[in-house]
C-alpha cells in the first residue's frame, strides 16, 4: 500500500472515531509490519494534531473547564485526563508543547535555576 494510501485511512480512522471489529482484523490480515508502523505513526500525529489533552489530579470546576476550553480553537477536540501522578497543576500537551503547570514541574524550574 502506498504511502499516500496509508496517509488517508489514518485520516479517516480519526475523521469517523476509530474503526470496526472487522476493518481492525483486515488491517491486521492484510497489511505487512511495515504498513502497520506507518499507520499507528500517522494515527499518532494526527492524534496530536487535533486533540488537546489536559491531564489534572482531583477537580476541575465547571468555571475552570469552560475557561481552558475556550483557550483553543473551536474545531479542536479536548480531552480531560485525571492522572493521579500530577500533584496539583495541570499538563496540558497541545500539538508538539507540553506546558507543565503542576507543583511539581514549578519546584524543577526552582531547583534548576539555583544550580
Amino acid at each position: 500500500m502506498k504511502e499516500s494510501q496509508i496517509k488517508t485511512l489514518a485520516e479517516s480512522i480519526i475523521k469517523y472515531n476509530g474503526l470496526s471489529r472487522n476493518n481492525f482484523n483486515w488491517i491486521l490480515n492484510n497489511f505487512k509490519i511495515y504498513e502497520i508502523k506507518k499507520l499507528l505513526n500517522f494515527l499518532k500525529f494526527k492524534f496530536r494534531y487535533n486533540n488537546v489533552i489536559i491531564n489534572f489530579e482531583g477537580n476541575i470546576s465547571d468555571k475552570n473547564r469552560k475557561m481552558l476550553i475556550n483557550l483553543f480553537k473551536p474545531g479542536e477536540r479536548i480531552i480531560f485526563k485525571r492522572n493521579k501522578k500530577i500533584i496539583g497543576g495541570i499538563l496540558l500537551e497541545y500539538k508538539d508543547f507540553i506546558f507543565d503547570y503542576t507543583v511539581y514541574g514549578k519546584f524543577n524550574i526552582i531547583l534548576n535555576s539555583l544550580m
